[in-house]
């Protein structure tokens, strides 16, 4: 079975990939995958939101607040 992935999910991928490759990463199993990948999400998050402006972050945190209902 051949699994079709969306362009995002390929850009995701590639920047998952260049994230692994600049912060010299191991991947041997899929504890260092899931590690990879935790971290990945933590370091745009917090890019993201440290780089924001205050409307941005307003929005950011209402947002994150009305998904935890």
């Amino acid at each position: 079975m051949t699994t079709v992935f969306t362009a995002e999910q390929k850009n995701i991928m590639n920047e998952l990939a260049n994230f692994i490759q600049l912060k010299g990463l191991k991947i041997e199993s899929k504890k260092d995958m899931d590690f990879a990948f935790s971290q990945y999400l933590q370091n745009n998050a917090t890019n993201f939101y440290f780089k924001a402006d205050e409307f941005e972050k307003d929005n950011f945190s209402r947002v994150v607040k009305q998904n935890i209902k």
